[in-house]
């Protein structure tokens, strides 16, 4: 085979690789300026790593990466089963974290003004597993 055709291959190759992980890491980052109403996102935890705080189970990489562009008033909801969590730490390592119950019908929430920075967003499980949820970024009234 000559070199071109194997090189032509290889690129061919990697670009296929590259590409359904760039457009989820699009789908992944989330940015909210003053004028965004509603975020929504669906997926599955996987939760891979044992986290210290009260997260419980996490993966190893953020869910979401969200971006305020300044200081907003805004609302993390997940809604998942009764062992979800949701773990939200800020640029400088600041963890909040709160878990769902079965009181709360598997819902999660952190409300609160938030300062201008990038957000990593996990959402864990008490246990490990895989479990369907929904995250919501609203503006809090």
């Amino acid at each position: 085979m000559n070199k071109t055709l194997v090189w032509t291959l290889a690129l061919t190759s990697l670009v296929g690789l590259a590409g359904p992980g760039l457009a989820q890491n699009q789908d992944q980052a989330i940015r909210i300026t003053s004028n965004s109403s509603v975020e929504t996102r669906t997926g599955t935890s996987a939760s891979a790593q044992k986290d210290s705080s009260c997260a419980g189970f996490i993966p190893a990489q953020p869910n979401y990466e969200v971006t305020l562009t300044e200081d907003l008033d805004r609302r993390f909801i997940v809604q998942g089963n009764p062992n979800t969590t949701l773990l939200v730490i800020n640029s400088k390592g600041k963890k909040f974290c709160v878990q769902a119950d079965s009181t709360s019908n598997g819902k999660a929430e952190i409300p609160g003004r938030w300062a201008k920075d990038i957000y990593r967003v996990f959402i864990g499980a008490r246990t490990q597993g895989q479990n369907p949820y929904k995250l919501t970024i609203e503006p809090v009234n």
